[in-house]
């Protein structure tokens, strides 16, 4: 049975990772994401996809009169720039987190994030992170108390994991 937890706590601006054993937690990496922050019009200068360099004439120019740019596949056209964004660091966080995961293969892990974030990370976790995988919760605790997220984590249920002890 672990003797701890790993646990990524993050949101779409920050996260931390924390390992937790007993009722101690120590921050074992921080991360920022400053772009997570910006609102979506800051974002999305300019307009989704590739588009063409060159003249392409429209239907029945024969003469080059009607020259136009058209999109072209390289991001699906739904997809805003700040939906990329968000994926990207989804990405990022589970590129951390599974090098951490590495790093302590006797812990168990435990995602503590926004439910859109949450799915992101673990769409790109491999399977033997996933299978480690004990516990998610769907919260934001990036700006709680180390005290606070070893709390919700006993709650839980996490192995390793222990309420700290109330001083008298």
């Amino acid at each position: 049975m672990p003797r701890a937890t790993i646990a990524l706590v993050a949101n779409g601006s920050q996260a931390l990772i924390v390992r937790v054993e007993g009722g101690m937690a120590a921050v074992l990496v921080r991360l920022g994401h400053d772009r997570g922050r910006a609102h979506g019009r800051d974002v999305e200068t300019e307009r989704p996809g590739r588009y063409q360099s060159g003249i392409v004439h429209a239907a029945g120019d024969t003469h080059g009169m009607g020259a136009a740019r058209t999109p072209r596949s390289g991001l699906a056209p739904h997809t805003t720039l700040k939906e990329a964004d968000h994926e990207a660091w989804g990405r990022e966080l589970a590129r951390e987190f599974h090098t951490i995961a590495r790093a302590h293969p006797h812990d168990a892990l435990a995602i503590v994030a926004t439910p859109q974030l949450l799915g992101r990370v673990r769409a790109h976790l491999d399977e033997a992170t996933l299978r480690r995988v004990r516990g998610a919760l769907h919260h934001d605790y990036t700006h709680a108390r180390l005290e606070a997220i070893v709390h919700a984590l006993a709650e839980a249920g996490l192995p390793g994991v222990e309420l700290p002890a109330a001083v008298d």
